[in-house]
């Protein structure tokens, strides 16, 4: 049993005992009856609170029935049927409605009283409804919190759950753009140093038959064999330190200023670099395509452009993430522009993250990276979670 139900009845049976103490009762039976009757139906709300609607007025006449044939202090009973309508009725309507037919009941038991009696039963009976009405006010606030709270717990698992996959994802597109770098590496050693090394071996065996013949020419043929020789030593040297893992002092390999400066050191050309916008940390998978895509266009320029002063621009703006390599090479026709195995490297990497590759052959020749901007907010939202 709740304490408002020890209240209720307390609120019913503590003035019928001090009303029999201070007045002179002629009928007990039907008293006591009366009081029974009372207790009973606190005892039905409690147990059956849906018939509340229907019962709370009867509990209200009987109670002002009982103030009024018996006097004394019954009037106080009516603070029970109080409680209950502020316990049971969830219509502001019919709450108001019963209140007002609680306090007319009671308006009708303290009549003929003394003012003073009068006053006191009213006083009374407006604070116990202000203080129930500010008690069911807390009550819905707190039942609304608790559900807000649920609502968040719920969202908070779902978000977890989310960002678990997120996890995953982030980890096989880090994989995938892994593998397709070794892939093309692979293809660039294949179809690069490999025919090239056949090349060399066939121009030594001729430059070995030709000293003995025609010294000049062959010592000629075996001094292009030894340049071109050093020139594939260092295409297989940036190949291995693009293959070389990231240790401690390169926690940031694939950073474009890191590129920048290898750029310029090993191809031997001047390289610039631009930052535009308001720039954030991007999630590795995209740093690494973006670097992957830079290092292609570099080499490109250097190698089909013979370009020998190359800008890299890094552009954020509010719907996408830029980044534009442009060189003051050769300007080949669109029509010209094949589609070979690094420009679909570079789309494929891009495809990943929802973005695309523009080629653009006003002068100077610009390739441009596009990331949608939405895209790398979630790589953001995921690194800040793993974070």
């Amino acid at each position: 049993m709740s304490i408002l139900v020890w209240i209720r009845n307390a609120l019913i049976i503590l003035p019928a005992v001090i009303t029999v103490l201070i007045t002179d009762l002629m009928d007990y039976s039907f008293y006591i009856c009366t009081l029974l009757s009372l207790l009973l139906l606190v005892r039905v709300i409690a147990l059956i609170p849906s018939a509340a609607a229907l019962l709370l007025p009867v509990e209200i006449v009987v109670h002002g029935i009982f103030a009024v044939s018996y006097g004394g202090v019954l009037y106080l009973t009516l603070l029970s049927s109080l409680i209950a309508l502020f316990q049971h009725t969830r219509s502001g309507p019919y709450l108001l409605l019963l209140g007002a037919l609680g306090w007319a009941a009671l308006f009708t038991a303290v009549h003929g009283m003394e003012p003073a009696m009068q006053w006191s039963a009213h006083i009374s009976w407006l604070s116990a409804a202000a203080l129930l009405a500010a008690m069911r006010k807390v009550q819905s606030e707190g039942k609304r919190l608790e559900s807000e709270l649920l609502s968040l717990s719920r969202k908070q698992e779902n978000l977890e759950l989310t960002r678990r996959r997120i996890i995953i994802d982030a980890r096989a597109v880090e994989q995938h753009a892994q593998a397709q770098e070794r892939n093309r590496i692979a293809h660039e050693l294949h179809d690069d140093l490999g025919h090239r090394l056949i090349r060399l071996k066939m121009m030594m065996e001729a430059g070995l038959q030709l000293l003995t013949a025609d010294p000049v020419k062959g010592r000629s043929m075996m001094e292009q064999v030894r340049g071109q020789l050093e020139e594939s030593m260092e295409n297989m040297r940036r190949t291995v330190r693009r293959l070389r893992p990231v240790g401690s002092e390169q926690a940031r390999q694939y950073a474009l200023d890191r590129l920048i400066a290898n750029a310029a050191r090993d191809l031997q050309i001047e390289v610039f670099f631009r930052l535009e916008g308001r720039p954030f940390p991007l999630y590795p998978s995209l740093e690494y395509t973006l670097y992957c895509n830079a290092q292609e266009a570099i080499t490109n320029a250097v190698r089909h452009g013979g370009a020998n002063e190359v800008t890299v621009t890094l552009r954020y703006t509010a719907d996408v993430i830029v980044m534009e390599v442009a060189n003051n090479g050769r300007v080949p026709d669109s029509h010209a522009i094949r589609r070979g195995l690094g420009l679909r490297a570079m789309e494929e990497r891009l495809a990943l993250f929802g973005g695309r590759l523009e080629i653009s052959c006003e002068p100077p020749f610009r390739i441009l990276s596009v990331v949608p901007h939405r895209e790398q907010t979630n790589y953001r939202a995921r690194e800040e979670h793993t974070g």
